[in-house]
């Protein structure tokens, strides 16, 4: 008896990527690795991958997945062509679930989550520079942006408040990839305002707007009948022969070229200005030194003491101003001149052997008498950022000594 046989061959890999961390992805681990970002199909996206016969399988090192298609024969060029071709507006979607909350800090995203909006990819670009291997899926090459990436969110029942009388057969709903559209269920009218309800319910997941005299009034992502209500955003890869040959997935006659689409989701990891808060205990030894010495304006006095108290580092591009001492000696704040990229692990941007980053608290900074107060001064926590002066954002590190 004989078997049937089928073939499926790669058709579009994902990966998020994340230079916070030292392999690009996610925290070093010996046997699993662990996501901060989870990317789980949505129903519809599930029904498409059955209907065309593909299978999706996770990719946890790079914190993506690669989508694999049945394939059947070659065309004359030599590529394989898919076994089924997809319909016009068919699309995979993506859900991408947030796993690890401190990834909001390392990251250059909203401090606080908006839950009104979502953050929407796509791979309906146009940039002609983005190789096969690092297609970006963000408006922006440079990575994801909380403005340019970002959409209102809807669920089926969908109100909008217009400042003028509408018209029966005058407003639509569109869905700007299948091009479908939906009336309002009810228009009223009440005095120079109307207020309108549609049920999106029948359509697609996905953007659509809101035209009204064929004038685009609104514009947001649809989510669907069953929406997930944790979603930080969505990926969405449209099937379609008609985007740019570097971000099309498969050609017009089903075939997938050799050269498979390689997805990138950029993350940029956040700068913030590193502020030291070094505290002193009564039975300190630094805080019985200064306290020994005279107030100014006599030599070697308090005053002279505490201007000598420096953070020094091994990066010539990492260095500390003092912001601010207490006049009894017990406590002291440095600032970072810049701010820093949040990093897994800091390295030596002026380093040739690429050593770690140290930072080292000094007294007598500059004189005879210089002297090492405390070596290894720790690095910031993810865990933890100072926004309330946004866009100007601190990592706090307090030290005691």
């Amino acid at each position: 008896m004989n078997g049937i046989t089928a073939k499926y061959s790669e058709l579009l890999s994902l990966g998020v990527e994340q230079p916070f961390y030292s392999n690009n992805h996610c925290k070093k681990y010996i046997l699993t690795p662990e996501v901060d970002f989870e990317l789980v199909p949505s129903a519809e996206c599930n029904e498409t991958m059955k209907r065309l016969d593909y299978l999706c399988r996770y990719t946890n090192d790079n914190g993506g997945l690669t989508v694999f298609s049945r394939v059947n024969g070659k065309n004359g060029g030599g590529d394989e062509l898919l076994r089924f071709k997809p319909a016009a507006g068919d699309k995979l979607c993506f859900w991408i679930f947030l796993k690890n909350a401190a990834a909001i800090n390392f990251n250059q995203l909203p401090v606080t989550l908006d839950n009104t909006k979502i953050f929407y990819f796509t791979n309906q670009l146009t940039d002609a520079g983005a190789l096969r291997s690092n297609l970006h899926l963000t408006a922006s090459a440079s990575g994801v942006d909380e403005t340019a990436d970002t959409v209102i969110k809807m669920s089926s029942s969908y109100s909008y408040h217009h400042t003028a009388v509408v018209l029966a057969g005058t407003a639509v709903v569109k869905h700007s990839i299948t091009g479908i559209e939906i009336e309002p269920k009810t228009i009223i009218n009440q005095a120079a305002f109307a207020d309108l309800y549609f049920d999106l319910s029948l359509l697609p997941e996905g953007n659509c707007k809101l035209f009204i005299n064929h004038i685009e009034e609104d514009a947001f992502y649809y989510m669907g009948s069953n929406p997930p209500p944790q979603a930080f955003g969505v990926i969405e890869l449209l099937l379609a022969p008609s985007l740019d040959a570097n971000y099309r997935i498969a050609e017009a006659d089903r075939s997938i070229i050799t050269d498979r689409p390689f997805y990138t989701l950029h993350f940029i990891n956040r700068p913030t200005l590193w502020r030291y808060n070094i505290e002193l205990g009564a039975n300190s030894p630094l805080f019985l030194e200064i306290s020994a010495l005279p107030d100014a304006p006599a030599l070697n006095n308090k005053t002279d003491f505490i201007n000598g108290l420096k953070i020094i580092t091994n990066d010539i591009a990492i260095t500390f101003t003092p912001a601010a001492a207490s006049p009894d000696g017990t406590s002291f704040q440095f600032v970072s001149n810049a701010a820093v990229g949040l990093q897994e692990k800091y390295i030596s941007s002026s380093s040739i052997t690429k050593d770690a980053l140290s930072l080292t608290l000094k007294k007598y900074v500059g004189l005879p008498a210089e002297a090492v107060v405390k070596n290894d001064l720790q690095c910031p926590s993810t865990g933890v950022i100072d926004a309330s002066n946004d866009p100007i954002i601190y990592s706090d590190i307090l030290i005691t000594i």
